[in-house]
C-alpha cells in the first residue's frame, strides 16, 4: 500500500509544480482567461488576472518542489528506518498535510487579489500600498 500512496503523493507534487510554473510564466494573457487563477476578481481586468496567476503560480511552485525534495525524501527515509506501517502513517499525514497548504494557499492569493482589486477587478486604495507578490 506504501507504494501506491507515495506514487500519488509523487503526482500530487509534480502536479502542483507544474501548475504552478503553468501559472506564473504562461497563463494566457488574453481577454478570455479560461485556464489560470479564476475568482470575480482574478477575472476582473487584465491587471488582476496577471498578479493573481503571478502570485497563485509562486506559491504552488514553492509548496511542489518541497513536496518532491523534502516530502519524498522523508517518506523514504522514515520508509528504510522504521518500516512500512510508520511510513505508511507518515505518507497519510503528508498527503493531508500537502492538501490543506495548497487549498490555504489558493485561499491567501483570493483574499490578496480581493483587497488589491476589489470584487469588480479594479485596483483599491488598500492594494495600492500592498502590491507584492
Amino acid at each position: 500500500m506504501f507504494d501506491i500512496m507515495f506514487i500519488v503523493f509523487v503526482v500530487m507534487s509534480f502536479s502542483v509544480l507544474l501548475g504552478g510554473i503553468y501559472m506564473r510564466y504562461y497563463s494566457p494573457k488574453d481577454e478570455g482567461m479560461n485556464v489560470g487563477f479564476r475568482t470575480k476578481a482574478a477575472t476582473g481586468s487584465a491587471e488582476a488576472w496577471e498578479y493573481a496567476n503571478k502570485a497563485c503560480g509562486k506559491r504552488w511552485i514553492i509548496i511542489g518542489g518541497t513536496g518532491i525534495s523534502a516530502g519524498v525524501l522523508a517518506q523514504l527515509l522514515v520508509y528504510f528506518l522504521f518500516g512500512v506501517k510508520t511510513a505508511e502513517i507518515l505518507i497519510v499525514i503528508c498527503m493531508f498535510v500537502f492538501a490543506a497548504v495548497v487549498s490555504s494557499a489558493i485561499v491567501s492569493v483570493m483574499r490578496k487579489t480581493d483587497i488589491m482589486f476589489g470584487k469588480n477587478g479594479n485596483p483599491t486604495e488598500k492594494g495600492a500600498n500592498n502590491d507584492q507578490n
